[in-house]
């Protein structure tokens, strides 16, 4: 199929179209998934007096493949 014109408010700008196989949106959502459980685990531990976890993790690198994963800008 075709793609449709692009609204009136983007024409004339650069737009890049990439395509994600049903696949891919799995492996990310998988990806999602492995993050959160990660987090609860150490969250988990701290809470049972075992913070030591939480300092290995890196939440600003988790927060940017959280969102890449999901799609977010």
């Amino acid at each position: 199929g075709k793609v449709p014109p692009a609204p009136e408010e983007i024409q004339g700008e650069d737009l890049k179209l990439r395509f994600i196989s049903p696949l891919a949106k799995a492996q990310e959502a998988s990806k999602v998934s492995s993050i959160e459980r990660v987090w609860n685990f150490a969250g988990t531990l701290a809470q049972l007096g075992k913070p030591e976890g939480l300092q290995k993790l890196d939440a600003v690198k988790s927060v940017e493949e959280f969102a890449d994963a999901v799609g977010a800008p």
